[in-house]
């Protein structure tokens, strides 16, 4: 997001949180990348009251400037997402939603405390041509919250395609603090997206550049876009301003930062006003998460500017959409990204599927050796021995763990090798490694905090 500040009756031009270039830069080679061009970030209309009409239909926007446009999903009249509905804790609302679409939807109120069946979940289906008329009580304190489809198999889909909104809960104590609260002016709702558009005709759509929303072929997005708009800008007053974040991606996180490093303070999150403001420099924001941050503009020189970027380089391996694609957006479907895997592969083995978790790590340790570093193509391979050694398959597991020995000092490798080893029989053999895991592992406050009972086996099974 970059802004240039004026003062007076000027105002300030911030272009969008996370435009695209600065983040795939993150993720591709930048020399692959134009030029940005920056379009006028659009802020959705809002709506306050107790009675909302929202309409959901197919339509299309221009997302290129050459070539097909790209079908989209849209609330009420836009062509991509939909209005803000602005609502008062006590209120009794009443909702009236209808489908347009061609196939079947729902509406999930996300983050409300509200009873299931008005919730918008999978079972309250709304089928094409009719209307859903849920009423309930505004419990939630003042925050900011969203609605989107939650049908069964299609979420992906009706949200990629656009299909969302901001709520905004406005309470007494909220009220009470001197905040920005003038909507689109100095209190802005941003929404995080990417996406992928192929050049080939997809699902059934003949003319190119369509939304890709196939999870089992498709990288996380190519471009990134902030309330639906690539490298969007927008102008703002050169004071404190609000910024209502929501991160609506499929799976990728953002590290969120400014690109002078300068601080910022959170003020909000999913459930409401923190006890006071937390002064950051950086802030991970997950699917679906929201934060509220303040924001000082006013000491800016005049005609400055400044980006909102996202810091997704150098995390930790699991991170999710960190590497991102690995190629140039093409227009064609790519591989499946190595943190998806490597996340999926360890919901397999928690579940017990060691066989499934296999192959997902197999195939993740594929994807680091011909794109990754060597110390993420390492991790890969231990979470193969891992998942090996929960096959029974030990000797394999061993083999593997003992390569891993002779490139570095790691605590996790060690504690490996002792619990094989073990399993094996060969107790004496195993106690000098627990004893080893232990004295490296017991260093690392977070093990200690969440997994005290793990750190104390390794200390009694390493005990002479």
């Amino acid at each position: 997001m970059k802004v240039i500040f004026m003062t007076g009756n000027h105002t300030s031009r911030m272009r969008n949180l996370v435009p695209c270039a600065v983040i795939l830069a993150t993720l591709i080679s930048s020399a692959s990348l134009p030029a940005a061009t920056y379009n006028p970030l659009w802020i959705p209309p809002m709506i306050s009251g107790t009675t909302f009409n929202l309409s959901l239909n197919q339509t299309n926007r221009a997302f290129k400037p050459t070539g097909a446009k790209t079908v989209t999903y849209a609330f009420n009249s836009g062509d991509f997402w939909g209005p803000t509905l602005v609502m008062n804790k006590g209120d009794v609302v009443q909702m009236r939603v209808t489908n347009n679409l061609a196939n079947t939807t729902t509406v999930h109120w996300h983050g409300f405390h509200i009873p299931a069946i008005m919730d918008g979940g999978p079972h309250q289906m709304i089928a094409p041509g009719t209307v859903w008329t849920p009423s309930f009580i505004i419990k939630n304190d003042a925050a900011t919250y969203w609605y989107h489809p939650h049908l069964h198999g299609t979420s992906q889909e009706q949200l990629t395609k656009g299909a969302g909104g901001f709520i905004i809960v406005r309470d007494a104590q909220e009220a009470a603090l001197p905040l920005p609260r003038t909507y689109g002016v100095d209190d802005l709702p941003v929404v995080f997206t990417s996406r992928r558009f192929l050049t080939n005709a997809y699902q059934g759509v003949t003319p190119g550049n369509q939304f890709a929303y196939d999870h089992h072929l498709d990288n996380y997005g190519d471009y990134l876009l902030a309330n639906g708009v690539t490298n969007a800008q927008i102008s703002l007053p050169a004071q404190f301003v609000r910024l209502r974040l929501l991160n609506a991606e499929i799976e990728r996180g953002y590290n969120l930062g400014f690109s002078d490093n300068r601080i910022f303070h959170v003020i909000a999150n999913d459930q409401g006003l923190l006890n006071a403001p937390v002064p950051v420099t950086r802030m991970f924001l997950m699917v679906g998460e929201r934060v509220e941050i303040l924001l000082n503009l006013s000491t800016n020189t005049v005609g400055s500017s400044l980006d909102l970027k996202a810091y997704n380089s150098g995390q930790v391996f699991g991170f999710p959409g960190q590497e991102g694609n690995p190629l140039p957006p093409n227009g064609s479907s790519g591989p499946i990204n190595s943190s998806l895997l490597n996340n999926t592969g360890w919901t397999y083995h928690d579940m017990g599927n060691y066989d499934a978790a296999l192959v997902k790590f197999e195939a993740a340790l594929a994807f680091q050796q011909e794109h990754g570093d060597s110390e993420k193509v390492r991790i890969a391979r231990w979470c193969i021995a891992r998942t090996l050694r929960s096959l029974g398959r030990l000797d394999d597991a061993l083999a593997t763990q003992r390569e891993l020995e002779k490139g570095k000092d790691d605590g996790y490798v060690w504690e490996e090798i002792a619990e094989i080893l073990l399993a094996q029989g060969e107790i004496a053999e195993s106690k000098p490694y627990f004893h080893r895991a232990h004295a490296e592992l017991s260093q690392d406050p977070w093990l200690v905090a969440n997994e005290a009972a793990r750190i104390e086996r390794l200390r009694d099974l390493g005990h002479e």
